[in-house]
């Protein structure tokens, strides 16, 4: 019964996330290093790339998010604005 309720749980979810690759630079928008946000709406999802580039230990800070990214300037700093958990 428990397990369920966890799939029901896992059906009707509706987040927004942040994730890292950390593979080479590509500029498409769907592929390659960089930062993408995830959003999850039930059995739907989308994906679209925020930063290019080869970024690394995404972590919240001072209401924002900070990464490291090898290539540019060594860090990024996404602010609250621009990505907005949910």
């Amino acid at each position: 019964m428990n397990d369920l309720r966890i799939i029901d749980e896992l059906e009707t979810i509706s987040k927004k996330m942040l994730f890292i690759n950390g593979s080479p630079t590509s500029y498409s928008p769907q592929h390659g290093g960089g930062i993408y946000q995830l959003a999850v709406n039930g059995d739907e999802w989308s994906h679209k790339k925020v930063i290019s580039g080869n970024c690394y230990g995404l972590i919240e800070f001072n209401d924002n998010y900070v990464a490291v990214d090898t290539e540019c300037s060594g860090q990024v700093i996404l602010g609250t604005v621009l990505y907005s958990a949910q």
